[in-house]
């Protein structure tokens, strides 16, 4: 590891916040499990009367009232009265998340901008930050001050009579999670970088509680927005996520979470082959997918750009607009750029037939460019897995393109860690020295 990003930085040992695998009995975990059921169901359904609660979680309504109890005097949770003029009868206690006390944060690092959304544990908008910066060229060190100066400004806007719990950040490459380390994030030139200790040695300068700091790539949490979308019911389902903005990534969905597989590399379907002997790719190998539906490959396959240098350029300097120009053409029915999108269709559908006979998903999600552009990626797409869905427990798996969402991994991050917040929450209040209110 580079000694240049070790000095000064902070001992870091994960997040901090224990998981029950393996703990049996232990109460304390049985309580805090207990409390995130609860907190997960209130995120979901929103204000609720405590017999749906007690009902939806499985619990009897003597612990509930304990357990309700607990999480009011820590903050986590309010209990309003309905509004009489919408019911019959008597008013209704709702209870409903709270938390306006705790701040969570999501930041999204890439190779042209560092972006954070920030907002209170019930989902209110907090604080928002968009810093635009072409970081080709710049030192791994140049942009890692870039990036702590972005994070450190937004905490300082943490009002003193609230707390910053928790930050998520993404970045587009390989992330032990466990470790808080960047392994390998080519497009901003990142290697063996431990950004969370750095992040967390940013913060002990404020002389604040030190937030749970967490770090993944930026698909998963794209793909964990994606997982929260009502539209798509998601229930206990199981979805591949494959997305596109520059390069290609994706997630496995189980539910509202995502799978990282042991070590946080799960779902890498850039990299699936889907070409024997076909072009190299910049991870090393040969044929993988992003080779054939990457957006420079499509930039060069239609014939956008002239060389590989003037394609890199166009995909940097304004992914959509060059996405915008694909669909275009294709509308106007140019021969060429008709041809690539068709053959990025079944290059497309081969990762999928793979992914299919693999995970055997209630879901295939597409996102990004694959969504705009499936108008022309979809046929080709559907000839490819055919043969697959003629079995009976492939034929149910539904092919989905969703809406692309505006700063989807600057969100999704930010929904990654307001989950750390409900999922612990006795140990989050411990580690920030909440109090439990009197």
């Amino acid at each position: 590891m580079n000694q240049e990003y070790q000095s000064n930085s902070l001992t870091w040992l994960g997040s901090g916040l224990r998981t029950t695998s393996g703990r049996g009995g232990d109460v304390l975990d049985l309580r805090e499990h207990n409390l995130s059921v609860i907190l997960a169901y209130l995120r979901e359904h929103g204000p609720s009367p405590r017999s749906d609660i007690a009902q939806g979680c499985g619990l009897a309504k003597s612990s509930l009232t304990v357990q309700l109890t607990e999480l009011l005097q820590l903050g986590y949770i309010r209990e309003t009265v309905s509004d009489p003029t919408h019911v019959v009868g008597r008013p209704v206690k709702l209870v409903s998340l709270d938390g306006s006390h705790m701040v969570c944060a999501g930041v999204s690092v890439d190779v042209d901008e560092v972006s954070i959304r920030m907002s209170t544990l019930d989902g209110a908008p907090y604080y928002t930050s968009v810093h635009t910066a072409d970081f080709r060229y710049q030192r791994t060190s140049e942009m890692i001050a870039t990036v702590l100066s972005v994070i450190t400004e937004a905490a300082s806007k943490v009002d003193p009579s609230k707390v910053l719990a928790a930050i998520e950040i993404a970045v587009p490459g390989s992330v032990a999670r466990d470790a808080g380390t960047v392994g390998w994030a080519f497009p901003i030139g990142w290697r063996d970088v431990p950004i969370c200790g750095l992040v967390a040695s940013a913060l002990h300068a404020l002389g604040r509680p030190l937030p749970v700091i967490g770090v993944d790539n930026n698909m998963n949490f794209s793909g964990l927005l994606a997982a929260r979308n009502p539209a798509l019911s998601m229930g206990n389902s199981s979805a591949a996520y494959l997305a596109a903005v520059r390069g290609v990534g994706g997630g496995i969905l189980f539910g509202r979470n995502v799978f990282r597989g042991s070590h946080g590399g799960a779902a890498e379907f850039g990299h699936i082959p889907v070409e024997r002997g076909g072009r190299i790719c910049r991870c090393g190998r040969t044929g993988c997918l992003e080779t054939r539906i990457g957006l420079e490959s499509l930039i060069l396959d239609s014939g956008l750009a002239t060389s590989p240098d003037a394609a890199a350029e166009r995909a940097f300097s304004d992914p959509a607009g060059v996405v915008s120009c694909l669909k275009e053409a294709a509308a106007n029915g140019d021969p060429r750029v008709l041809e690539s999108l068709r053959e990025a269709g079944h290059f497309l559908g081969s990762a999928v037939d793979s992914t299919m006979s693999i995970l055997n998903p209630d879901m295939i999600l597409l996102d990004g460019y694959l969504s705009t552009l499936q108008e022309y990626l979809l046929p080709e797409l559907t000839r490819r897995v055919e043969a697959v869905t003629h079995y009976l427990s492939f034929r149910s798996t539904k092919i989905i393109a969703i809406e692309p969402t505006e700063a989807a991994v600057a969100l999704g991050a930010l929904a990654g860690a307001i989950d750390q917040c409900l999922l612990h929450p006795l140990q989050m209040s411990e580690r920030l020295g909440l109090k439990h209110k009197k």
